[in-house]
Order: C-alpha cells, then structure tokens, then sequence
C-alpha cells in the first residue's frame, strides 16, 4: 500500500491521465490517421500530361487509318472478283459492316470481319506452271571446278614443310 501511495502522486496520474487521453484519441481517429499516414506515404500521381491526348489522337487516326487501308483493299479484291464473274454480293455486305464498325470500341471485330471476307474472296482457277529442269553441262563425268580440271580432295595446297 505503502507503493501505491508513493506513484500516486499528482503529476503521475497527470501523466496517467495524458496517456489515456492520447490511447482514446488514437482510437477514436484511427481512420483518419491511417488515410492520412497512407497519402502522405504514396502521395497521388501527378495529373496527365497535356501531349498524352496528341498521342492517343494520333494513335486512334493511325488505326483507323490501317483498318480503311483494310477495307480498301477488300472492296478491290471484290470488283476484281466481280469482273471475273464471281457473286459476291454477301462479301460486300459483310465488308460494308466491317467499315462501319471502325471505331475504337469495335476496331478489333471489324478487322476480323475484313479479314474473313479477305480470306473468302474467289480467286480465278490459273494454269499450273510446270517447272521444267536446267539443262546441265556435263551430265556423266564428275563435277568440274569450271576450268576443265574435277574437283576433288587433291584440290588443297599442302601447308609448306617448315609449318608442320
């Protein structure tokens, strides 16, 4: 008892009571401690950088740009197959969908659909080309070396005496 009374003095239940005080706070505005500790620890980026919207833009024409060239160049694969006498009335119409789906949602449809009609497009049937064999110059002696002499092991120049 003797200790008690000794510890309870004036300034150590100040200190006790300043101690509590700070725990109950803490406690009460934990919260906003931790968000605070967390924005100034990783503090937020920087806003964007104003040439970052002139390369999207210019990404996003680029692209689009690719995928008309596409479409281009179905439409010209059709009117030669159409000279050619094939029907390819879907194709076109499947192609005209393709075109119409160039926007940055649907880019990556639209090509697929340019590509099938691409892929499905009739070609004119050609005349195989035989491939006919080079004549060759001597077709029952060994090979020559072009002047006259065969070629064979004996070809290589020994390496002189002193080398060996």
């Amino acid at each position: 008892m003797d200790f008690l009374l000794r510890i309870a003095t004036l300034r150590n239940l100040a200190l006790l009571m300043a101690v509590f005080g700070c725990a109950a706070l803490a406690h009460r505005y934990r919260r906003d401690l931790a968000r605070k500790y967390v924005a100034w620890r990783y503090p937020p980026q920087q806003g964007a950088n104003p040439l970052g919207n002139s390369i999207l833009m210019e990404l996003e024409r680029k692209e689009k740009a690719r995928v008309d060239a596409l479409h281009r160049k179905a439409a010209a694969a059709l009117e030669k197959a159409k000279g050619d006498g094939f029907v390819v009335a879907p194709l076109e119409a499947k192609a005209q969908l393709g075109a119409s789906l160039n926007v940055p949602s649907t880019r990556a449809s639209a090509e697929i659909i340019l590509n099938e009609v691409m892929r499905d497009i009739p070609l004119r049937s050609q005349e195989p080309i035989t491939a006919v064999p080079a004549p060759v110059a001597n077709p029952t002696g060994p090979p020559t070396r072009g002047d006259g002499k065969t070629a064979g092991r004996g070809d290589a120049k020994a390496p002189p005496e002193e080398d060996r």
